[in-house]
């Protein structure tokens, strides 16, 4: 009988803290797709990562459309750390945010695809926890005269204008990266 009672004990317990352990499923792969039919899809490998490691986070660019787009780049990807989110920014081209024009482009003709990969340094964050991210895009689909050595523009600062003004801003996410 007390054999009994201290299984039955046992078992209750375990069942107890099985309940009250919070669980997390993270998102590891997320694709949206705009009226112009380009497909962003956005994903990581690993929904948990030792603290002091990096966050490989891949995309994929696929052209649904009938037009050409050219995906606007940086050398360095914007990285907003609040909270619990990280924004990879898109490619601003706000006045105030850029001095000088550093964009490059990728074409991405249709029914072809772009695969890339950004990494969020760890230094970036610095607690150990569920953090969601989003990532943006900038893309255009006539990139005649916003290049540095435009003949159209002269001054940077209306190349940066004139790319605000075509650009397609799109935002991926939310992906969940736990570090440990």
């Amino acid at each position: 009988m007390y054999a009994k009672a201290v299984v039955t004990c046992f078992v209750t317990t375990l069942i107890l803290l099985g309940l009250s352990m919070k669980a997390y499923s993270s998102v590891s792969r997320v694709t949206a797709e705009t009226d112009d039919g380009i497909v962003f899809t956005v994903w990581t490998d690993k929904t948990e990562i030792a603290s002091g490691e990096e966050m490989a986070i891949h995309y994929k660019i696929r052209n649904v459309g009938t037009r050409t787009i050219y995906l606007v780049s940086e050398p360095t990807p914007s990285i907003y750390v609040e909270g619990g989110l990280i924004n990879i920014g898109e490619p601003t081209p706000l006045w105030g945010h850029r001095t000088m024009f550093d964009y490059s482009y990728s074409e991405v003709k249709p029914k072809r695809s772009l695969d890339q990969i950004v990494t969020v340094p760890a230094s970036k964050y610095q607690r150990s926890q569920l953090w969601d991210l989003t990532i943006g895009f900038l893309y255009v689909f006539d990139k005649r005269g916003l290049a540095k050595d435009s003949q159209q523009f002269t001054d940077e600062t209306l190349i940066i204008g004139e790319l605000a003004h075509r650009g397609v801003t799109v935002n991926v996410g939310t992906l969940g990266i736990w570090v440990k």
